[in-house]
């Protein structure tokens, strides 16, 4: 599935990728002989913080799953369950489509970008830029367009898609709060930042992060064999005034 990053992990993110490209930059031009070795370890250091991210992104990710779990168990789902009805859902896909549509486009960056990096160094070093500054530079913006690109993708990404549906793999639900697959949320939330929906007929709950002007709705989408039941446990004990 897609993923969405908060505005605070998007901040995170451009500081951590202008922190590479710099360093790289600086690679190429005082050390040019490990110039075929940026561009394999700028993806492999890309693709290892993008892992730690997803790990790190839990929803509610600053609250310990350990302390949840000395609650008292209410309800749980199985990623067996979950997969099982999530998969006869026949409306998630169309949910789903906008967020899977930017994620294919940034796939489809990958080979522009290794296009543009090929084309552009060999012709930055063939130019044999003598004053430092000026070939800093150049390797500055070799790095910087591509990734500027994708921070356009992502930014009219973000603009255009009003909610996004996160699916919740497993789950369990204590008096304390909810662990989960990308989830860790402590009970009582407030009732002006979450709201409670669910259906019958499609076999979820979806436990709904009431967005500041401007932003994103995120549905955490709890699909279950007994929707009515998690919808009373989730009024009485997740939220609050």
């Amino acid at each position: 599935m897609a993923y969405y990053q908060s505005r605070r992990q998007l901040v995170f993110s451009l500081i951590y990728s202008q922190v590479l490209v710099f360093s790289l930059a600086v690679i190429n031009v005082f050390y040019p002989q490990y110039y075929q070795y940026t561009f394999v370890v700028f993806f492999i250091v890309a693709i290892l913080f993008a892992s730690w991210s997803v790990r790190k992104s839990r929803v509610g990710g600053g609250v310990s799953p350990s302390e949840i779990k000395t609650g008292r168990l209410l309800f749980k789902a199985s990623r067996n369950d979950v997969l099982e009805l999530q998969s006869k859902d026949t409306q998630l896909v169309s949910e789903l489509k906008p967020m899977l549509k930017v994620s294919l486009l940034n796939l489809a960056i990958f080979p522009v970008f290794l296009v543009w990096y090929w084309w552009y160094f060999d012709f930055i070093r063939a130019l044999a830029i003598e004053v430092v500054e000026y070939r800093f530079l150049a390797y500055l913006i070799g790095y910087e367009v591509p990734l500027g690109l994708v921070q356009v993708i992502n930014f009219v990404g973000r603009r255009a898609v009003k909610s996004f549906v996160q699916v919740i793999a497993e789950y369990e639900v204590y008096d304390k709060g909810i662990v989960g697959t990308g989830i860790t949320l402590k009970f009582p939330l407030r009732a002006d930042q979450y709201r409670i929906e669910y259906n019958t007929k499609r076999m979820y709950v979806d436990l709904i992060q009431t967005p500041s002007s401007g932003r994103t709705i995120i549905k955490l989408r709890l699909y279950t064999k007994n929707p009515e039941k998690l919808h009373e446990v989730l009024r009485r004990y997740a939220l609050t005034t």
